[in-house]
């Protein structure tokens, strides 16, 4: 009777022994046998998933039940493989359609500025004036064509004037830059750092000395800047055109 009391006792110890251990288990999980790759490959593999839905171009992941963290992040890595292949495909497909058109506009940009500076070497040119700037007040676009021509150094101008006159004719209505003369000085330096010339004139008018700079970019767009005696100082933006 002893023996049985005694097996039973110890029976009872160990039937609460497990209870214990399972209450534990079930308030307390215990980490994968693992360790914490396993947790970190099953966060990696989560946000992957994530990502997957919300990007169309991630490629389909086959869904295998029951695989281990290591087998699903093999998958992983071949999808990704496969992702980053489709990326540069893509990116490939896009340089090869863009390229043309980048060539093509190269090649005007190099024509524009042959072209350009064939015109300022051969004094044959004419400035079409496209915005007035004026000394005080704000910038007129004009409507008009309005342009100053180098033909050699046969200076001709036919520009409207916004400012102050300092002096005017008796009877004088029309009162833009006008004259036709040919420059006392001309001289163009080209400066390869700006890619742009910085031309230079003096022209006499009827009563008026007129001191001409225009900064030409090889691009054909320019500024040119006049100054006289007997007006303010008025600037114009325009473009480097052929002689008509």
């Amino acid at each position: 009777m002893k023996q049985i009391c005694i097996l039973t006792s110890v029976r009872h110890n160990e039937d609460d022994q497990n209870s214990d251990s399972q209450k534990q288990t079930a308030l307390s999980p215990t980490l994968p046998h693992k360790g914490k790759g396993v947790w970190l490959e099953k966060i990696t593999i989560s946000v992957l998933k994530s990502i997957k839905q919300h990007c169309l171009c991630w490629p389909k992941v086959p869904r295998f039940g029951g695989l281990g963290g290591k087998q699903e992040s093999e998958i992983t890595d071949i999808s990704i493989q496969q992702f980053s292949c489709r990326v540069r495909i893509i990116l490939l497909i896009l340089m090869i359609a863009i390229s043309p058109a980048v060539m093509a506009q190269k090649g005007k940009r190099a024509e524009k500025e042959k072209e350009t500076r064939n015109l300022i070497e051969s004094r044959q040119y004419r400035f079409v004036a496209r915005t007035a700037l004026p000394m005080s007040g704000r910038s007129i676009n004009l409507t008009s064509e309005y342009d100053l021509t180098v033909d050699s150094l046969q200076i001709k101008s036919y520009l409207p004037f916004f400012g102050v006159a300092y002096y005017a004719e008796y009877g004088q209505t029309d009162g833009g830059i006008k004259f036709d003369n040919k420059a006392e000085e001309y001289s163009a330096v080209f400066s390869e750092k700006k890619k742009s010339y910085r031309i230079s004139m003096k022209v006499k008018g009827k009563r008026d000395v007129y001191q001409i700079s225009l900064d030409a970019g090889l691009s054909g767009y320019a500024t040119l800047n006049i100054i006289s005696n007997d007006r303010q100082s008025i600037s114009f933006y325009g473009t480097i055109e052929k002689l008509e």
